[in-house]
């Protein structure tokens, strides 16, 4: 059963000892995902460059390192004990949180190929935004590009989501310390998941925003069986379908209130402005970021159902 960073810590701070556990539970889960990753590439054919892996577990092995340090210091050194603890948690967390989205990348390519039998689904998602939500996007892109310094504030927002997921954890490491952000994690994998889910049977290439066309080109190749080799170095976000920028923003929201209700001053505008850039930024469609408010919710209502609907209130 999930248990969630609320409900693994005490009026000190101490996790409870069930925190444990749930850590090494999300690694049992997200082996298991690793798992059937590989089983998909090797069924699909498709080679992984494992010397543009080293990118990623080259910081991983140095940040492991560190946390075998901070443990040993706060173990021979009592006043270090907190500030310790602190730095393991973080270690820990960011390396769980990283290990478990490279691997889901990797499964969104595999999601796409598996989706490829089925037609895009591209018109069928402009229609609803423009019968449901009167919205065109192309009008919508060109009022955007034509002002500079609104552009340039969604450009930065929507490329603040690995940033915003390092502060969370570094704040939640302080606040729930022992918990190794059990509840972001465990939304974060969530919300990954069901994101790769939905897009096996919605596949569409969305439109050409600031990111440029590149990921249209990788998705055209996976639709096309000529993916052949998998390179972390170019892995980029594929999906259009339901947006994960969204599903992360408003779950960033939600974690930061429950951690701290000032928070939401600081995440509350910055992930309304990641939420809007999705559209002109990422290229989605509208109804894209509907579907990751879907996610988000759904993701929220199953981690809390997991850890038996405990509630931690939101600190002042």
């Amino acid at each position: 059963m999930i248990r969630t960073a609320g409900a693994a810590t005490g009026a000190t701070g101490t996790a409870a000892p069930f925190g444990e556990r749930d850590y090494v539970a999300r690694w049992l889960v997200i082996a298991v995902i690793a798992i059937v990753a590989a089983a998909g590439v090797a069924a699909c054919g498709v080679a992984v460059d494992l010397r543009s892996a080293w990118v990623t577990a080259g910081p991983l092995v140095l940040l492991m390192m560190m946390f075998r340090v901070y443990r040993r210091l706060g173990q021979a050194w009592p006043p270090a004990r907190f500030g310790s603890d602190v730095c393991v948690d973080a270690i820990d967390s960011l390396v769980q949180v990283t290990v478990a989205l490279q691997i889901v990348v990797v499964l969104s390519y595999l999601a796409a190929r598996v989706g490829s039998v089925l037609p895009l689904r591209d018109a069928a998602l402009a229609r609803i935004d423009a019968a449901l939500l009167g919205f065109e996007w192309d009008r919508a892109a060109r009022w955007v590009a034509s002002r500079p310094v609104l552009s340039s504030v969604l450009d930065s927002a929507y490329f603040s989501l690995r940033l915003q997921a390092l502060v969370l954890i570094i704040i939640s490491s302080i606040v729930r310390t022992g918990s190794r952000n059990g509840e972001l994690v465990w939304l974060t994998l969530v919300a990954a998941l069901l994101t790769v889910l939905v897009f096996v049977a919605t596949p569409a290439m969305g439109k050409v925003g600031h990111l440029g066309p590149a990921y249209g080109a990788t998705l055209t190749s996976i639709r096309a069986g000529t993916w052949t080799r998998f390179d972390y170095a170019e892995a980029q976000g594929i999906v259009t379908f339901p947006s994960f920028h969204t599903a992360m923003g408003l779950i960033y929201v939600y974690v930061a209130g429950r951690l701290r209700r000032w928070l939401l001053v600081v995440f509350v505008p910055l992930n309304a402005a990641m939420i809007i850039a999705v559209v002109p930024i990422g290229g989605h469609y509208l109804v894209d970021a509907l579907g990751g408010a879907a996610v988000a919710a759904l993701s929220v209502a199953v981690v809390r159902c997991g850890a038996g609907g405990a509630a931690n209130p939101a600190g002042t």
